[in-house]
């Protein structure tokens, strides 16, 4: 059951790869090779010993570094330019909000118009300019989790973490 599950976040990731990886380099084959080899190396591998001592300073440095890249994100990244949807959506959903107008009706970049899904956007709205913060947040939610769990499923799970390129593209 587990090996299914990890199956099932490789390829949500190798999605993701296919679809994000092209934009930023002329070298996401190989990239993508190496992460998902990485990730089944992960899996497959009989024993991850690692100290409780380096996994706390390990799951404290990664949250760290999400904290961080996802504040720079809000501060200096373009969302119209990056194209992320759901950063789109919910930024344009509030505008949309904010100046009176129904909110479910403006377009975004590629057509679509904002899902209907109003308690996400009422958890999203004291995120509204700081989308990257909202995601790093929940990622640092499981990391805490995982690393208090300390089994060697939560173990391997936590080590996979950087490796999912939806975590850092999103």
């Amino acid at each position: 059951m587990k090996k299914l599950l990890f199956g099932i976040i490789i390829t949500i990731n190798l999605l993701f790869a296919i679809k994000y990886l092209p934009r930023f380099t002329d070298y996401y084959i190989p990239l993508i090779i190496v992460i998902v080899f990485f990730q089944v190396v992960l899996i497959f591998k009989k024993q991850l010993s690692i100290p409780r001592k380096y996994l706390k300073i390990y799951s404290l440095s990664f949250v760290g570094i999400l904290l961080i890249i996802s504040i720079a994100a809000s501060l200096y990244v373009d969302y119209e330019k990056l194209k992320i949807d759901r950063w789109l959506t919910i930024v344009h959903f509030w505008e949309a909000m904010f100046n009176g107008q129904y909110p479910y009706s403006p377009e975004l970049y590629n057509g679509n118009k904002p899902a209907t899904l109003f308690a996400y956007y009422l958890i999203s709205l004291p995120f509204v300019r700081f989308v990257p913060v909202m995601s790093a947040l929940g990622y640092i939610i499981t990391i805490l989790m995982l690393y208090k769990n300390d089994n060697i499923f939560s173990r391997r799970l936590l080590f996979m973490m950087p490796s999912f390129l939806f975590m850092w593209y999103e």
